[in-house]
């Protein structure tokens, strides 16, 4: 993949994760705000930030702040990159059975008996 495709990939996938981060502690703070559910106990500056993070979009978030996030897509890319080489082998497989049904056609079609039906696989 090229670099500038790759970093592209990287920082869709890190807004990705940022997003579902936000969409998780958006549902713990309503949980929170349950008073019969009030198990949920974060220090007031945690909560006051995490707050703040959820609500602001990836892309306006400073560069520290989108690391974690681009852990994350790191991780995304690597399951991405492994499917991929998984994929490639199997039509590397396809490509070779083929090859050796194309060389078998190519056999019987070779045969003076397959014009007339009596040439067999």
């Amino acid at each position: 993949m090229e670099d500038g495709m790759a970093d592209d990939l990287r920082e869709r996938f890190a807004a990705y994760a940022h997003e579902a981060w936000s969409g998780w502690m958006r549902h713990m703070f309503r949980l929170n705000a349950n008073p019969a559910m009030t198990c949920l106990i974060v220090p007031k500056d945690i909560s006051a930030r995490w707050y703040r993070l959820m609500h602001t979009p990836y892309a306006q978030l400073t560069e520290k702040e989108k690391a974690s996030d681009r852990v994350e897509a790191d991780r995304m890319i690597a399951i991405v990159d492994a499917t991929h080489i998984e994929l490639e082998k199997e039509v590397a497989k396809l490509r070779r059975a083929l090859q050796r049904r194309d060389k078998r056609i190519q056999e019987l079609e070779g045969c003076q008996f397959y014009k007339k039906g009596e040439c067999r696989a």
